[in-house]
């Protein structure tokens, strides 16, 4: 009987091997490489200071190790530092200049905080949060192990590469606390990317960069809008005659704009204007405050009230009233 039933289950795996293998690991994005692995078991040089760019080297690398961190706070940089060859020493700046450290151990797959193979530098599944399964989830594949990579590329950042492993398995039961296991041949893999630019204090953050970068091209695609004949007619009907005192306005407001900060709208409301902006944090609504008083003589300036909130993306936003006067 023992042997009709292992005869049995050799001949299912062989059939699933053949029919249910499935792979669909992505490549990586343009720009990203070359990665700059390590030789044999050594681990990849990934010591250096970081922009805060990549929620996946946080989530998965540095956040476990720090102690106490604050329950919140807008990140400067990180830090990795290698202490010996078994050990990371993190750091973290937070933009009000608090900063947070820890230190990370090398061990291997099943213990540990990290540890070195194919020249990257890997997290066990153990230690990685379920924070990106909802976005791999469909209906043929659900995440249940995961794996981190992490090495750096030629430029200096830090390049991560988050694997989700799915896979078929034959249910055990032994009581309570026992699980399937694996079937060979069934394992699907799906993963994202993500990289860590090297700190530059010249630089303005990634994230503002980018932000900056998109409303250039809503500024080019507005202008390029504004030539439209259709677009003009509609303008008309809906606004009436085109207001120069709020071109004006707008103007003035975005040569004030500091890094960071996103210029959403302006409006006329009786003899003065509201400015609707996004930010990252209050500092930077204050820096735009103090030069949009130097932008014209300005007889009216603040922050409208009962505006204020925060976007999904974790930004501000806010409304400042401006009345410029005549002398």
């Amino acid at each position: 009987m023992f042997r009709v039933l292992v005869v049995t289950g050799v001949a299912l795996v062989t059939v699933i091997v053949a029919t249910a293998c499935r792979s669909a690991t992505s490549e990586m994005p343009r720009g990203y490489g070359p990665i700059a692995l390590a030789e044999g078991e050594r681990c990849p040089s990934v010591g250096g200071r970081y922009f805060d760019s990549s929620a996946p080297v946080m989530a998965m690398l540095v956040m476990p190790a720090l102690r106490n961190p604050p329950a919140s706070g807008d990140l400067a940089w990180i830090e990795l530092t290698p202490a010996d060859d078994s050990t990371l020493l993190v750091a973290v700046m937070y933009q009000d200049s608090v900063s947070v450290s820890g230190t990370l151990r090398r061990g291997g797959p099943w213990h540990g905080d990290y540890y070195c193979e194919e020249g990257w530098l890997k997290v066990r599944d153990a230690r990685i949060p379920q924070t990106w399964d909802a976005e791999m989830k469909d209906g043929e594949f659900f995440p249940r192990r995961h794996l981190f990579w992490v090495a750096p590329n030629k430029a200096g950042a830090l390049v991560a590469r988050l694997q989700f492993i799915d896979f078929e398995e034959f249910g055990l039961w032994c009581g309570d606390g026992c699980k399937g296991f694996p079937i060979p041949g069934t394992f699907e893999y799906r993963e994202t990317w993500s990289l860590a630019e090297a700190f530059d204090p010249d630089l303005p953050a990634p994230i503002a960069r980018q932000r900056e970068a998109e409303r250039q091209e809503g500024v080019a695609a507005l202008e390029a809008a504004k030539r439209d004949r259709r677009y003009q007619e509609v303008q008309l009907l809906e606004n009436g005659p085109p207001d120069p005192e709020l071109e004006t306005v707008r103007r003035r407001a975005l040569l004030s704009l500091p890094e960071g900060v996103l210029l959403r709208g302006v409006s006329r409301h009786t003899n003065r204007f509201h400015l609707s902006v996004e930010f990252e944090a209050m500092y930077q609504l204050e820096n735009f405050l103090e030069r949009l008083g130097g932008s014209g003589p300005v007889d009216e300036l603040g922050i409208a009230p009962l505006f204020r909130g925060k976007t999904t993306k974790g930004t501000w936003v806010d409304v400042v009233y401006v009345r410029y006067g005549t002398r």
